[in-house]
C-alpha cells in the first residue's frame, strides 16, 4: 500500500506541476498608438493660362512659349505677338491651403487640347503641352513645395501652346485639370 500511496502522490505531483506550468501567464508590455490630423489641403485657381493674341505670320505654324514666372512670351516658327486685337498672356496662378509646414506636391496634365470655339472642320485643335510650376516666385520650377506657417502658398504655371501648320484662325478653348496632395 506504500507503493501505491507513493504511486498516487507522485502522480498528484506531476498533475500539480503540470497545472501550475499551465496556470502561469503570458508576458504583457504597455504599448503605446498615436493618430494624428491635419487639414484638407484645398487648392483653387485664380487666374486663367492665356496665351494672349499670336499673329499667324504664315502657315507654317510654330510655338508660343510661356514661362511659368512672367507672362512674357516668346514665339518660333511663323508667330509673333501683337495684333488689332492684342490681347496680354497671363500665367495660371494658384492659390493652396493646408497644415502650417506640410510638403505637397502638385500634378499637372501631359497636355491640354484647345478646340476652336465655332469651326468643327480643318485644323481646329491645338495643344498645350510642356507645363511648368514655379512656386510663390522661387528661383526654379519645381513640383514639390511647403505650406506657410501662415496655412498658404501660391503657384504659377507656364507652358508651350503648339501651333499647327494651316491652323485655322479664331478662338480657342480648353479644360484641364491641376491636383495638389500631402507628400
Amino acid at each position: 500500500m506504500h507503493i501505491k500511496a507513493s504511486l498516487l502522490l507522485t502522480i498528484l505531483a506531476i498533475i500539480g506541476h503540470i497545472v501550475s506550468v499551465r496556470a502561469q501567464s503570458a508576458p504583457t508590455i504597455n504599448s503605446t498608438a498615436s493618430a494624428q490630423l491635419i487639414e484638407a489641403i484645398t487648392l483653387s485657381e485664380t487666374t486663367s493660362l492665356n496665351f494672349g493674341t499670336t499673329v499667324l505670320k504664315s502657315t507654317a505654324g510654330g510655338t508660343v512659349i510661356l514661362s511659368s514666372n512672367s507672362n512674357t512670351r516668346n514665339y518660333t516658327g511663323g508667330l509673333a505677338g501683337g495684333g488689332p486685337e492684342n490681347q496680354d498672356a497671363t500665367n495660371a496662378t494658384f492659390e493652396v491651403s493646408g497644415s502650417s509646414l506640410a510638403t505637397y506636391a502638385v500634378t499637372l496634365p501631359a497636355a491640354i487640347t484647345l478646340t476652336h470655339t465655332s469651326t468643327e472642320t480643318g485644323i481646329n485643335t491645338m495643344e498645350i503641352t510642356a507645363m511648368k510650376a514655379r512656386f510663390n516666385d522661387a528661383a526654379s520650377d519645381s513640383v514639390t513645395s511647403t505650406i506657410s506657417s501662415e496655412g498658404t502658398d501660391s503657384f504659377s504655371l507656364g507652358a508651350t501652346l503648339t501651333v499647327q501648320e494651316n491652323q485655322i484662325l479664331g478662338q480657342y478653348s480648353g479644360q484641364y485639370e491641376v491636383s495638389v496632395d500631402y507628400n
